[in-house]
């Protein structure tokens, strides 16, 4: 998080984990590997945290989306400059985009599940729970993207979860 993929070195991880150099390639058997590692371990946290807030009882829905997005962010990006993170978002796609596109398929099963379980009845023609869900994370992964953080993304995901919401009678 601090200097990039690109710009970290076997050195830096071996640093930042207390363990020699040689230590870390008893584990890995290079930057990449290591990367990877940290990918999975991160898309169990994120499923986790997602997972948690959206299974809150007694609260409304879009208070619970509010929730997901906000611990999936905090899982996954913490209090990283969320500036810095386009060039770890594209590592993760060239590296690890196998492990990205199961994240983002779970995610949005998630996400459409709340709906489907918060949605009273459809109207032909009305977009669906999966479609929603989409393009709540779409939205989301936009934000983040576009080095929105903090507060501020948590004002915009709130709109859209609130459209959304609307949009559902809820």
């Amino acid at each position: 998080m601090r200097y990039g993929f690109r710009k970290t070195s076997m050195d830096d991880i071996a640093r930042a984990a207390k363990v020699s150099r040689q230590g870390l390639y008893l584990h890995f058997r290079n930057k990449e590997d290591a990367f990877r590692a940290v990918i999975e371990h991160l898309a169990e946290v994120t499923l986790l945290a997602l997972r948690t807030a959206l299974a809150a009882d007694g609260r409304s829905l879009d208070d619970r989306l509010l929730a997901a997005f906000t611990s999936m962010t905090e899982a996954a990006v913490g209090s990283a400059d969320p500036r810095g993170m386009r060039e770890l978002f594209d590592a993760a796609q060239e590296l690890a985009g196998d492990i990205v596109h199961g994240l983002d398929e779970q995610i949005v099963l998630a996400l459409e599940g709340a709906l489907k379980q918060a949605r009273r009845s459809r109207e032909r023609g009305e977009p669906s729970p999966r479609a929603l869900a989409e393009m709540l994370y779409a939205t989301s992964y936009g934000l983040q993207h576009r080095g929105h953080g903090g507060d501020d993304y948590l004002a915009r995901i709130r709109v859209a979860i609130r459209v959304v919401c609307k949009s559902e009678g809820l």
